[in-house]
């Protein structure tokens, strides 16, 4: 009977979740190739009500008119409805037949989002790896005394932890965590060499308040700026990631660029193989175009921008640099020799990976 793996993502959210998890299957593949692999879904349209607590909510008495206020719990209110359809290991769900579970990677890795999740580990005493873990907006005020007991104990216990980020790496020096590139680099199964450039992708997230993922005003405005005077010189299209950027960034690049975007997080190995170059604000767009051989640019923007050490990408910081410094680094690039060195990289990095995920795999009994 093939093993069932639960792998804790985000699907039908952020694409570069998915791309975490393709890598992840691969490294698992290379030693397990059939197992029945679950998810348990982070996605924020399931998780925000369980994170908020009670509520002041003002109300009218309809008897006297008189404005009250009164606690609301979100989620009480909300939890028969939640994480029930969206096909995904969930709270109550029968773990009696998971064999191993698989902490693929992102910043969302302890405390709210996944302690369901560890509950459930924890009951079982099953297995556990973290592969690719990353730091977090306010991670620098934490230590590993500060995080919650659950993750604590599920973390010493794990069979690999391995992190995509010195910072990470500091804070979970406790459990051995090892310094890898993030799985990302391994989403494509296939990569080629690149030349050029002759075809760049552009991507960048939109800083509305709708958009979950928005970054900084003055990292969109360097951005745009950077990317008008590289349409002029080369042949670009803009990237999106996530459906809220289109009506924004449309807006604000008009007919200067034709958009790329898909609903579904495959299709882009196939939209981001089309290009030379990639010049982005997104981790990983940068982690999804090294895995095909595509060299990356990475206009920094967060803490996560440390992750893209690990994907061999040039970094501009708009804190320091001017847009003529971004457009002669970029004329300035070798791209077949940062494309050839990219693919000894991942193909280097997939062989010692995939025998550490081989290593747990076998500790957890499922394979010889």
């Amino acid at each position: 009977m093939s093993p069932t793996i639960v792998y804790s993502t985000t699907r039908s959210w952020n694409c570069g979740d998915d791309f975490i998890l393709f890598g992840v299957r691969r490294l698992v593949g290379a030693s397990l190739p059939h197992h029945l692999p679950l998810v348990f879904n982070r996605n924020p349209e399931l998780l925000a009500g369980r994170v908020l607590h009670d509520r002041p909510v003002a109300v009218r008495s309809p008897a006297t008119g008189e404005e009250l206020s009164v606690k609301v719990n979100p989620y009480r209110m909300a939890q028969p409805f939640l994480w029930r359809w969206d096909n995904s290991v969930r709270p109550g769900f029968d773990a009696s037949g998971i064999d191993a579970c698989i902490m693929a990677g992102t910043p969302e890795w302890c405390a709210g989002p996944v302690e369901p999740l560890l509950r459930m580990v924890q009951a079982r005493s099953l297995p556990i790896a973290y592969l690719g873990l990353g730091s977090f907006h306010g991670h620098a005020r934490l230590d590993f005394a500060t995080l919650p007991a659950l993750d604590r104990e599920t973390l010493r216990r794990a069979g690999l932890v391995t992190v995509r980020d010195t910072r990470c790496r500091e804070l979970l020096a406790p459990v051995g965590a090892e310094l890898r590139p993030c799985p990302s680099l391994y989403a494509a199964p296939m990569d080629r060499l690149r030349y050029g450039p002759c075809r760049i992708a552009l991507s960048v997230q939109g800083t509305a308040r709708t958009n979950h993922q928005r970054i900084d005003p003055a990292v969109l405005d360097f951005a745009a700026a950077l990317f008008a005077r590289l349409a002029g010189r080369h042949d670009c299209t803009l990237v999106c990631h996530y459906v809220d950027e289109i009506p924004e960034l449309r807006a604000r690049f008009g007919d200067r660029l034709p958009i790329a975007y898909s609903y579904d997080a495959r299709d882009y190995l196939d939209i981001y193989d089309g290009f030379d170059l990639t010049v982005t604000t997104r981790v990983h767009g940068a982690g999804v175009c090294a895995s095909l051989g595509i060299p990356a640019v990475v206009i920094a923007g967060s803490v996560r921008t440390a992750t893209v050490e690990g994907f061999l990408a040039t970094v501009i910081d708009p804190a320091t640099a001017t847009v003529d410094d971004a457009v002669a680094m970029v004329d300035g690039l070798d791209i077949p020799a940062r494309s050839a060195a990219l693919r000894r990289h991942k193909a280097a990095s997939f062989l010692h990976d995939s025998d550490r995920v081989a290593g747990f795999l076998a500790g957890a009994g499922l394979i010889a």
